[in-house]
């Protein structure tokens, strides 16, 4: 009894002093501080060690901290609202735990700047995969996606692989968005292109015609423009193309054919293809005919290449030009005279075989050029050119390079250039680009600069020769004149500067001169004159005046001037020109050629007929520049200048 009682007694002791510890240690507590969105958490938990007691905080918005002694914690709340923060403490001396909840209110939340950049690539694998791969930055814990693939599928993975059913263009969204932070959220739209699902399915349907011809009809489905079609007779000939829907083929033997059809796409390993197998029963003439032709041509002339085969002595051909021109020709040229697009036909008929005839058709391409180059220039003030294309035939695939004859080039339609002073030869060469192959065409013209001041004078004078009939004209400064007019006051005029007019009768008539320099200045002259005929002329021949080079008439001054009526052309030349003159003594003409400082490069005699004299030279072996071809005729002499550009 005595050992019964002393056990209960140390039951009970053990009993109370448990239920004094329970209510002395690991008495858990905190408070806080509020700091807008910052609030600092102190514990004032009881019955703990300081040394033995792990704090697990929980802050209601998705974070914790927790450690040994984490008596004092803070956190940040980005969002304004009520949380219930919970503190859970447990102690291994002694050995206990426990935890308290508060809930605390937060009115002054600091939303955080967002980031969150969404962005993605992606890969296409076989038969409609395609990879995607999320590159978003700015990310941070609790983002979460959301994937729109376009086809009214979607995934919240982050880098998923989908597989598209169809061919197209796909608009896929990704939808990032900060579940932690307020409106932080970014979207990325891109066009994804699927190509690699093959859905062709070859087919095909034949007629059969008379002596072995059959028509073929592809009934293909899963084609589009860019499939290939490859035909498989079974007889050896095989045929293939872009949407080569239809064809023909004739057998030339009765017999039993496997035909297969193979459709491809510019997907490598979308492939489908089908074989029929036909029975040819009908040919009664055998006919191994085939006509082929191949062509090429340039700037409209076609030359066609016959390439049929199963040819023999029987066969003709018939060619159709598509421009409703026709030959017999085995390989025919052909000159098309309008640029375009001609279906060209070439039949064969074996006429040694009844319904032995064999047609090929080609769709050819004819590019031609009817460019002719040409330009104008002004010149300006201080040696400024400008050049202006007027080239005909171009269109806007016309290229325009220029040579101004000083060593620089230039190139557009429309250009400028500053020169010193001189004589200049500018080349423009214009290529249209618009024809297969391209062509050109050049020209060239004199420029002439001189920067003094400008200033033109049509002053001129008119004195009659020692035969009276012959008057000789003067202009008073000819140098750097662009363009001339003369009026000779019977009617009559002439642009030509350095030109003969013939009058009809004696009299007096008011000439006039306007002449216009290079450089743009224009001046105007007229006087009357009484032009008259000595008494010894006789009365039924005509009154000749004859406009003169002054420096010519000046260096020749010793000659006696009689009028001759010489003519150069073409002028500029590429050194071979006619020479046209009248009025000469009759007998030898010495024909000479200086250069422009005035040494003889080229002499000739020539025998005048009746007082005239036509020449042909051939002095293209001069280089570029001007020279002056000199008529000597007895007391006779006349000059005139020539351009040569070769």
């Amino acid at each position: 009894m005595k050992i019964f009682i002393r056990n209960v007694i140390i039951l009970f002791t053990l009993l109370f002093t448990q239920k004094l510890t329970s209510q002395v240690f690991c008495s858990p507590n905190f408070i806080y501080t509020i700091n807008g969105g910052n609030v600092t958490f102190t514990s004032t938990s009881a019955g703990v060690s300081s040394i033995s007691t792990t704090y697990y905080w929980n802050f209601g918005n998705n974070t914790n901290a927790s450690g040994l002694n984490l008596i004092v914690t803070n956190t940040t709340y980005t969002t304004n609202g009520t949380y219930t923060v919970t503190l859970f403490i447990s102690s291994a001396v002694p050995s206990c735990s426990n935890q308290i909840s508060y809930t605390i209110n937060i009115t002054g939340a600091i939303t955080p700047t967002c980031s969150l950049i969404s962005n993605f690539t992606s890969s296409q694998g076989a038969n409609g995969l395609v990879n995607f791969n999320n590159t978003s930055t700015g990310t941070v814990g609790g983002t979460t996606y959301f994937w729109n693939f376009g086809d009214a599928t979607n995934s919240t993975s982050f880098s998923p692989a989908h597989t598209y059913t169809s061919n197209g263009s796909y608009t896929v969204s990704l939808a990032a968005n900060n579940n932690f932070t307020a409106s932080c959220a970014s979207t990325k739209t891109a066009v994804v292109v699927v190509n690699s699902i093959c859905n062709l399915a070859a087919n095909f349907t034949y007629t059969m015609g008379a002596n072995g011809l059959v028509n073929f009809i592809s009934t293909s489905i899963g084609t589009n423009s860019f499939t290939n079609y490859r035909w498989t007779f079974g007889n050896g000939i095989v045929l293939s193309g872009n949407n080569m829907t239809s064809t023909a083929q004739t057998y030339t033997a009765n017999g039993t054919y496997v035909v297969t059809l193979k459709d491809s796409t510019s997907n490598p390993a979308c492939v489908s293809q089908i074989s029929q197998t036909i029975n040819i029963g009908n040919v009664v003439n055998p006919c191994n005919l085939s006509a082929n032709f191949s062509g090429a041509g340039t700037n409209g002339v076609f030359n066609f290449n016959n390439t049929s085969t199963g040819t023999s002595a029987g066969v003709t051909y018939l060619w159709n030009f598509g421009d409703a021109t026709t030959s017999p020709s085995v390989s025919p040229s052909h000159t098309y005279t309008n640029a375009g697009n001609y279906t060209v036909t070439l039949s064969a008929n074996n006429n040694y075989s009844y319904s032995c005839v064999s047609t090929k058709t080609t769709v050819i391409s004819v590019s031609i050029c009817s460019l002719a180059s040409n330009f104008t220039h002004t010149v300006g003030a201080n040696g400024l050119v400008n050049f202006s294309s007027t080239s005909t035939g171009t269109n806007a695939l016309t290229g325009y390079s220029w040579n101004f004859g000083d060593g620089n080039n230039g190139n557009g339609a429309n250009t400028s250039h500053v020169y010193n002073n001189g004589n200049y030869i500018a080349t423009l060469n214009a290529v249209n680009y618009s024809v297969n192959p391209s062509c050109s065409d050049t020209s060239s013209h004199s420029i002439i600069v001189n920067t003094n001041t400008c200033i033109a004078n049509a002053n001129f004078s008119i004195a009659p020769t020692a035969t009276a009939q012959y008057w000789n004209v003067i202009p008073a400064s000819p140098a750097n004149v662009s363009s001339a007019i003369w009026t000779w006051g019977d009617g009559s005029s002439s642009n030509i500067l350095y030109t003969s007019h013939q009058y009809s009768a004696a009299g007096t008539y008011s000439i006039c001169l306007t002449v216009t320099v290079n450089c743009g200045a224009t001046s105007y002259h007229c006087s009357s004159y009484y032009i008259f005929r000595s008494s010894e002329q006789d009365n039924s021949a005509m009154i000749y005046v004859n406009v003169i080079d002054p420096y010519i008439f000046m260096a020749n001054s010793n000659i006696e001037m009689k009028s001759i009526l010489y003519t150069i052309y073409p002028n500029p030349s590429n050194g071979d020109f006619n020479l046209n003159v009248s009025g000469l003594d009759y007998g030898l003409v010495k024909v000479s050629i200086s250069n422009i400082i005035g040494t003889q490069v080229f002499e000739t005699e020539v025998e005048a007929s009746n007082g005239s004299l036509s020449k042909e030279l051939h002095v293209n072996y001069l280089s570029n520049g001007i020279y002056f071809v000199k008529i000597n005729s007895g007391k006779k002499e006349h000059i005139k200048k020539i351009v040569i550009n070769n």
